[in-house]
Formats: C-alpha cells, structure tokens, sequence
C-alpha cells in the first residue's frame, strides 16, 4: 500500500516523517510525505466573481455570491506540486495530517476539494508529537469521513464570518461614512472595550467607611452590617469600645493544588503579567519553541494532559533545566496521571490538542532568546507544578461582638508553600500571628478606626486582560437553561484580532492600557442593538457549530438560519437614522486602486494607504505610508505607484537637506525605491 501523507504545515511534517522513518520497518504502508504551508487556498472576494461589486452602493446589499475559492497569493507553486503528486496516480489514499481539531480538518479537505481528489482519505489524528504519541497515530489512521462534523463545522463558521464580515462592513460604512471592517469577533471586542469605556467615564468617585477594630497590633476586625457615606454618619451616635467578646473561632487546614496546565490564553495572560508580554509576542515565542521540538503544540484551548503523555521523560528533560528546592515535596507520577484536574482524555479528544507543555526534547538554552528562555521557564514552571504537593495553610474566620456590632477577621497562615514555590522559587509565604483564643474569649485593648471603602472604576483592559476577557466572557444559556460554554475567537486568532483592531482604530494603547476611540463608541451608539455586537451571539453561534461537530444538525440548515439573521440586520441598517461620521479619513465608496499583491482593493486611512485583505488569511502587508521622506503621498500618488509608474517627489532628509526624487513602488519589497 502506497499513500501520501499532507501535513498542515512543514514541521508538522517533517516530525510525523522522522518518527516514521525510524519505525519504517513496522509498517506496511509505503509513505510519501509532503506538506501544505498554512491555508493554501482562500474565498474570492465578491467583486472577483461579479465585476457589480467592485464599487459599493447600499442598492447591492445584501451581497449574494456563491462560496468560490482561489489560490492565496505567493501559494500557487506549492498547491502545484501537490495537485500533480496527488495525480500521479501512484497513491491507494491519501493521508489527512491537518492539526487535529476542526480548522485543521478544513484546511486540508478545502485543497483536496480545489484539486479534485478521486483518492480516499485517511485521518492522522494525534494531540501529541512525542515519538510513541505519532507512531500509534499512524498505526490508527481512521476514515477521514468519520471527522465529517468537524468539517462541516469548520466550513459554517468560515463561510458565515465571510458574510457577515462582507456585508456588516459595507453596509455600516457607507451608512456611517468611515470604513469600519468587522466580523463577529471584532465587534465583539468593540462591545467589550466601549462598554468599560463608558463604565470609566459615567463612574463616580466616592469613598465610604465601616466600623472597624485592630486587635494584637495585625488582626483587623471588620464590621459589614452597615456601610456609611461618612466618618459623622458612622460616629453619630455611635460609641467607640475599648473591648470585644470572641462569639464565634474557626481554624480550617486546607490545601490548594496546583492550576492547571496552560492553555494559550492563560500563558498569554501570564507572560503580560510577569514580562508585559502582548499576545502576539508569546505567540511568536511559543512558536518557535513548538518549531524547535521543545514544547506541544501552541494554539491550544486545553489544560490537560494525556494518558498517553510519556510523563516520566519530559520530568528527566525539564528537571535538569529549572532548579528546584532539594527538600520539595512531590507526588507521585500515578497518582498525578489518575487526577482529572491536570489528565483527562475526554478533554483532549473534544479540544484535539493537550495543554501546553514541554517536550522530552533536551533544549540548548545557550540558542534561545530571551523570550524564549523566559516563555520555556514559563511552561515548564506550570507543569512541574502539578507534581509538586498542594500548598497548606490555615484559614481563620473569627467572629467577635463590640457593643451591639459584629466584627469578622478573616485571613490565612502558609504552612507549606508546596507547589508555590516551583511556579515563584521567590515566593513569600503568607504569615500571620494569630493567638489562641476560643468563644467568650474578651479581647482587649483593641484599637477602633474607621475603614475607608474607596470605590475605583472598572480597570482598564490590556494586553493580557483583553485576552482574559475573550476567554471567559459573560455567562449564557441556551433556551433550556443550560449555560453554554463559549468564546470570542480562538486561541489561533485572537492576538491577530486585537491587534487589527487597533490598526482599525477601534482603541489606542496608552501606557500598555486601551481606550476606546471615538470611532468605537458612535457605531456601538449607531448600532449596538445588532446582534453581531451582543457578544453572545458567539455562543450562540457556538451552540449552533457544536450540534453540527455532533451530527445533530446539518450545515445547509444552520447556514440558512444565520443567513435570515444577517439579512434582517441589513434591513435595519438601511432603514435606520444614524449620526455620520464628518470628514471621514476612509473613503468608503470606492477603491483607491487594486493591490499589486494580492488583488484586494487599496483604501485610505488615517495614517497610509493599505490593502483591504490586511486582515484576511492570508494577511495582505501592502501599505504606502501618507509621508515618505518628508513629502505627503496623495490618493492620485498612490494611483500611479501601483500602477508601476514613477513619479516625481520633493523630499526632504531629517537633517534638512531638500531635493527632487523619482520614485517608484517596488511590489517585490512593498517598499519604494529611489529611480535614477
């Protein structure tokens, strides 16, 4: 038997080839490996396919096109040679090695589909690039029709994002007069970032105060019975004691285990909090570690490991990297692999990725960067603290009784700092003097003061916040009642989504905080009641692409119903009344230009000129900025430079020095180049 196996990407395969090469001989398939680079081919756009669209006018909405792919720019040579492999007829089937989960099913079914594949498929399925992990995978390769509900999955959400992402976006532009590019996640972050926003600036400063004693110089007592606007509300009347009477003592030893295993959202929040991280960045680091064979796979949404993990090789590795107290105590490998906090198969097979761990790959710490180093410390911390004991500590909760007021302290003591001290080997453990006391005990002296509550606004999102936020948004339930369990993009998109928001102009960074823009807050105020800018339309949406991965509903069906949805938020948008943006910096009515890159068409904003498809799979990067070397580039400029003409400039150096220049765009570098 003869296959070809695609990878998704080339180190994919060229692991899945060595593991493969090793074992050759307990095979009885002959495999030829090749690989994809990413998403090969993509969605034309409207005005690819009916020249109508190729300026926008509210009489063309809603745009109705059939879903028709092309190749990406830079991808022809690539998906070339595979359509010729795949033709040779040398093949029994072909083997799916996509990441296993829906985006990866689809990635690789959309090329056999565009090449016209006659061969059957196969499925690689693993969650695990370890060499035990792969070898099983191949011996187990599964008809790839049994994957049809992720498939069909994957395909909903990319041809629903395609129509409402084209339509929303013209049809508010041009109601608005400014481009505004959106797509369900996108708005779903300008509601997030306006509504904190607006929370901040209708927030009202105020301070408040209860009743309070200090007693043995660190113990503070609290009473929460009654809250007062001031310190004459709270004193009137009022009579200080000098002493208070133990009502009720409770001393509870408690453990805390380790958290969880990082998924990519939580390292990203973690790598903001401890290094100021953005999103991206630890994506790109987590990367390359991924590309280096030192860790699992980045992208994940799941915390858990497998049974399968080879546990005991990756603690060898990871133990001679990260130092660890001589004297720390751990818990067994069995029992660590038998406790569903930290293992769970059931979890990896709904998720098809484990958590976020190290490999058993030997690192050269002396080739890392220092992101690198800092990220691969990071990730091994977290996993060599779920073998570490749960930390222990008192908990105390004393309740005491002064005048007619009931006083509460509460606090805890560390014991033993356990797994604290892998995760921050500079850890501090908790510590409080607490004296034996027990019910009727009287304390005495005791210092009254009066608590200050001052009430803070809403904290500002950042880095690591926001993609906090898109993790874990508001509860929703379904029409039984039963929460759902959702999220604002996935853990491959969201740092890309944040980021195009900010290019958009959606929010500005300012030391490290976001503030909503002006631009955000009129079209949440023009059309914040659509239901692409309720950010639960994603769970519902999720509830919806869940029961298709399940093959309980089919995708012709829930494509139809998104549809009537979409079209009935266009006939509100045509037949509302809303404040327009006055000079606008993006013309919305027609094109500047077509991108020499990609084909998309070029726009104007505030500070360049750049390709509609910058926020598409593949990312478009053409972009003339508006001032080059001391000269404004105008629309007419733009106009012939990406038509290959050369123009003539006058510019000026930073130092002053002012001359005449031709210049020409140079698509091959998206730069612009002198022209003698």
């Amino acid at each position: 038997m003869k296959a070809l196996l695609i990878a998704e990407k080339p180190s994919l395969m060229n692991t899945i080839k060595e593991f493969y090469n090793k074992h050759k001989n307990d095979f009885d398939i002959d495999i030829t490996f090749m690989a994809q680079a990413g998403h090969l081919v993509g969605l034309k756009a409207p005005k690819e396919i009916d020249p109508v669209y190729e300026k926008w006018s509210m009489s063309q909405i809603p745009i109705k096109v059939p879903y028709v792919y092309k190749v990406n720019p830079g991808k022809n040579n690539l998906l070339s040679d595979i359509r010729k492999e795949v033709k040779t007829g040398g093949y029994d089937f072909i083997i799916n090695a996509g990441d296993p989960d829906q985006e990866g099913e689809l990635l690789i079914r959309l090329v056999l589909e565009y090449i016209g594949n006659k061969l059957p498929v196969k499925r690689f399925w693993s969650n695990d690039l370890t060499e035990g992990a792969v070898v099983q995978a191949l011996h187990n390769l599964k008809n790839d029709s049994q994957y049809d509900g992720l498939y069909y999955a994957a395909l909903t959400r990319q041809h629903e994002d395609y129509d409402f992402g084209m339509n929303l976006t013209e049809a508010i532009s041009l109601k608005s007069n400014t481009l505004y590019k959106l797509g369900r996640v996108k708005a779903g972050i300008i509601r997030i970032l306006v509504d904190r926003e607006l929370a901040i600036e209708n927030f009202k400063p105020h301070t408040d105060y209860k009743k309070a004693f200090i007693y043995n110089d660190n113990l503070e007592f609290v009473c929460n019975d009654e809250v007062f606007s001031s310190i004459e509300d709270l004193r009137k009347g009022f009579t200080i004691p000098t002493s208070a009477t133990v009502t009720d003592y409770k001393c509870e030893r408690k453990q805390q285990k380790a958290p969880k295993l990082f998924k990519l959202s939580t390292i990203q929040t973690a790598a903001h909090s401890q290094y100021n991280f953005s999103g991206s960045r630890t994506l790109s680091t987590i990367q390359n570690l991924y590309e280096k064979k030192y860790v699992s796979y980045p992208r994940t949404d799941c915390e858990y490991i497998s049974s399968a993990t080879d546990v005991s090789s990756i603690l060898r590795t990871v133990c001679k990297v990260i130092d660890l107290p001589e004297d720390l105590e751990t818990r067994e490998i069995n029992d660590v692999m038998h406790d569903t906090t930290y293992a769970n198969d059931k979890a990896i097979a709904s998720e098809g990725h484990t958590g976020l761990i190290p490999t058993g790959q030997m690192p050269n710490l002396s080739s890392l960067t220092d992101d690198e180093r800092k990220i691969y410390d990071l990730i091994c911390r977290r996993f060599l603290a779920i073998f570490a004991v749960p930390k222990s500590y008192d908990s105390y909760k004393i309740t005491a009784k002064a005048n007619d007021d009931t006083y509460v302290f509460s606090g805890v003591n560390d014991i033993y700092a356990g797994f604290e001290i892998v995760l921050n080997p500079n850890y501090k453990k908790k510590e409080i003097n607490v004296p034996n006391m027990k019910v009727n005990d009287v304390l005495s002296p005791i210092e009254f003061r009066e608590k200050e509550i001052v009430a803070k606004p809403p904290a500002r999102f950042n880095d690591g916040s926001i993609i906090k936020a898109l993790d874990n948004p508001d509860d929703y339930k379904d029409e039984n009642g039963k929460k759902v369990k959702y999220k604002l993009g996935t853990p491959a998109t969201r740092a890309t989504i944040i980021d195009d928001c900010a290019t958009c102009g959606y929010f500005e960074k300012k030391k490290g905080q976001y503030f909503a823009t002006d631009k955000a807050k009129l079209v949440i105020k023009n059309f914040g009641d659509l239901p692409i800018f309720n950010v639960t339309t994603s769970a519902e949406w999720e509830t919806l692409l869940e029961k298709i991965r399940n093959n309980e509903l089919d995708y012709n069906e829930v494509v139809d119903s998104m549809t009537k949805g979409l079209y009935e938020s266009l006939d509100s948008i045509k037949n509302r009344e809303v404040e327009k943006v006055a000079n606008s910096d993006a013309n919305t009515s027609s094109a500047i230009g077509t991108c020499p890159l990609c084909g998309g068409s070029i726009f104007e904003n505030k500070k360049a000129y750049a390709c509609s498809n910058w926020n598409k799979d593949p990312k478009c990067n053409f972009v003339i900025w508006k001032e080059f070397t001391g000269s404004k580039i105008s629309k007419t400029d733009v106009k012939k430079l990406v038509e290959g003409k050369t123009i003539k400039k006058n510019l000026k150096s930073k130092a002053g020095k002012e001359w005449t220049q031709n210049i020409k765009y140079n698509a091959s570098t998206n730069k612009i180049d002198f022209v003698k």
